[in-house]
């Protein structure tokens, strides 16, 4: 399956979860949507759905909440050298978001403040988030968020901070 069908079964999917006339339909397309969560394809395709131009805030909210909980609960699925190509990812995607919607960068903020707790690869998030968003005027609302969740995330309980 190509990242690509993915993201046009997600899209078609979100449509009948907000849009579907039949409260079976509604179901049928939530229980498909959270079994897709937990498939290792959810990490391409999330990806994929927020570099998008063609779709709209309820997929990129999706794909930034599911993106948030497959880093809670299966980072190990990506690996070191996964893991912080995830996070240059999901750094880009806050970078053209910085505009909004707020509640988009909340969720974009909160997968980066939870790869911080667990990834020790990433060995200082503080000065490196800092040096990319604080130059920019337009990115400081960011930094500021992610500054804001990120001992929240520390207290996570969800969260497996490796030993």
């Amino acid at each position: 399956m190509s990242a690509q069908s993915s993201v046009s079964e997600v899209a078609n999917a979100l449509t009948a979860l907000y849009q579907g006339t039949s409260q079976e339909a509604r179901d049928q397309a939530n229980a498909w949507l959270g079994q897709f969560q937990k498939t290792t394809q959810a990490w391409s395709t999330s990806d994929a759905i927020l570099g998008s131009e063609e779709l709209g805030p309820e997929a990129k909210m999706f794909a930034a909440q599911t993106l948030r909980n497959k880093i809670i609960t299966d980072l190990e699925e990506l690996g070191e050298q996964g893991a912080l190509a995830l996070r240059d990812s999901v750094v880009n995607h806050l970078r053209n978001f910085r505009n909004g919607p707020q509640p988009l960068i909340t969720q974009l903020c909160l997968s980066l403040a939870d790869l911080a707790v667990q990834l020790g690869a990433w060995t200082d998030p503080f000065a490196d988030m800092t040096g990319m968003f604080l130059s920019d005027p337009d990115s400081v609302s960011c930094l500021l968020e992610f500054l804001a969740v990120l001992p929240e995330e520390v207290l996570n309980e969800r969260i497996i901070v490796p030993a």
